[in-house]
């Protein structure tokens, strides 16, 4: 293969005294003879220590086309990372599925015994968790259950990360020890600061509002009381009206001649051994009216068992009926052959006699 001195991997320094020489194609050939082991990697021979050399485009350099790396093995590496062991995580197909088994938490953190390990679960695990192995051995899971047994929730207040959006006028704060949000501070506020001195008397009166209502309502009942008094003190005095029947009805003894009739009438009846008021002919059924009064074992429990029993009862008594007009009551042909035999009786000639 046929060399160019500008493709010459080492440079040389030039010998002192001489000057370079440039050729026709611009290129700067090395006055000094290049190492013989640079040219036979540009002529492709096997060169220790001696390296390809890329561009930034990939491309082998065309003026360097290789390194000479003889100067590592000079340096005191330890641990050169292509001597090392190999990685745990190989592909990043086991990298995500190592990353989504990492965020499933382990079924050890199940306090609660649903099967789902919850935000309350998942934060009792990670207190009791000791070697953060993302799993709770027997002795952390007993001394977490024995800790959540002697009160271990009660140190701690859950529920402040559904309070709202931030920034909308009710941040939760921590002032003198107690957690205060924006439905709670007339609670809490028992806990900071002691009680006033008459705080037991309870007012008439909880708020100004109420206290403006009232004082409108007793003036206006006052008002009232003063208008009432002074209409009764200048009210007119009427003459009195002389008494007519209207002032002064007449009353009697029997206001109608009806009266008089009755009371003769009934009278009479108690004369003659009757009742002075008529009674009906069936007191038991005809008496009966709608009331409200319980019966607690009636002889029909529902109206379809009475129209039953009803229907039944006029099924035999129309078959009684049928079987005593059978008995009583001579049949149509019968009577017809009765009257055609009366008829050609009354028909027949009497006999002459011979």
């Amino acid at each position: 293969a046929r060399l160019r001195p500008a493709a010459v991997g080492a440079r040389t320094a030039p010998v002192a005294g001489k000057r370079r020489r440039r050729g026709r194609g611009g290129a700067c050939p090395l006055d000094g003879e290049a190492p013989q082991s640079a040219l036979m990697a540009v002529a492709g021979g096997v060169v220790e220590h001696h390296v390809p050399h890329y561009d930034i485009f990939g491309h082998q350099h065309h003026r360097a086309p290789f390194k000479d790396k003889h100067h590592l093995l000079e340096q005191d590496i330890r641990h050169p990372r292509w001597l090392g062991a190999p990685p745990a995580v190989k592909t990043r197909a086991e990298l995500h599925q190592a990353r989504h088994k990492g965020r499933v938490p382990d079924s050890t953190y199940d306090f609660d015994g649903d099967g789902v390990v919850g935000q309350l679960d998942h934060f009792i695990g990670r207190c009791f968790d000791q070697d953060n192995d993302g799993s709770l051995t027997r002795s952390e899971r007993s001394r977490a259950n024995k800790a959540l047994s002697d009160g271990f929730l009660n140190k701690y207040v859950r529920g402040l990360d559904s309070t709202g959006q931030v920034g909308r006028g009710c941040a939760v704060q921590q002032r003198r020890g107690v957690i205060t949000m924006a439905d709670n501070t007339q609670d809490i506020s028992a806990l900071t600061y002691p009680p006033h001195h008459n705080a037991h008397m309870h007012p008439p009166n909880g708020t100004k509002t109420a206290l403006d209502i009232s004082r409108k309502a007793e003036a206006k009942a006052q008002g009232a009381q003063f208008g009432e008094r002074y209409a009764e003190f200048c009210a007119p005095v009427c003459e009195p009206a002389p008494p007519n029947h209207m002032t002064h009805p007449r009353t009697c003894p029997v206001s109608h001649i009806s009266e008089r009739a009755e009371a003769d009438h009934q009278a009479s009846r108690v004369r003659g051994g009757l009742l002075p008021q008529g009674s009906a002919l069936n007191p038991e059924r005809e008496l009966k009216a709608v009331g409200l009064g319980h019966v607690d074992e009636p002889v029909f429990g529902t109206r379809s068992q009475l129209l039953e029993t009803r229907r039944e009862a006029m099924k035999r008594e129309a078959e009684a009926l049928a079987v005593k007009a059978e008995e009583s009551c001579v049949p149509l042909s019968v009577r017809q052959a009765e009257v055609y035999a009366k008829e050609y009786e009354f028909r027949r000639p009497d006999h002459v006699p011979m």
